[in-house]
């Protein structure tokens, strides 16, 4: 009898730019097909009222290469440099993330949708 091992998906962030600098968010998405899954950044900026997703409102999804690496540009314009929280997650490719400006919280619907979600913070 063959035996199967299901691995969960994950998402791992490989590399950040420090507060005050610029640069990309970077990482891997593991066990997941790269063409079924996007991933979607937020960043928390406290003197800018909050939750702010990246890179832009206009395309708020970062994709996935086929060796499961993904980048995003998390400073855009204003004080994004000053962002103290990365919060990044693992979404079905059919998921419209919202459009986060200024939340004071990321909503739940985000993290009951999300198959993997890592968050970090910078200081």
């Amino acid at each position: 009898m063959e035996q199967y091992i299901i691995r969960e998906p994950q998402l791992e962030i490989i590399s950040h730019p420090a507060i005050g600098s610029s640069g990309p968010v970077t990482g891997i998405a593991s066990n997941v097909d790269p063409s079924a899954y996007y991933v979607v950044v937020y960043i928390y900026v406290p003197d800018a009222s909050g939750w702010w997703v990246k890179p832009t409102f206009d395309y708020p999804i970062n994709l996935i290469g086929d060796d499961g690496s993904w980048s995003c540009p998390i400073v855009t314009g204003g004080i994004d440099a000053q962002a103290t929280k990365i919060a990044v997650f693992l979404v079905p490719v059919d998921y419209e993330p919202p459009l986060a400006s200024g939340w004071s919280s990321l909503p739940q619907e985000l993290y009951d949708t999300a198959v993997s979600s890592v968050e970090i913070i910078r200081n």
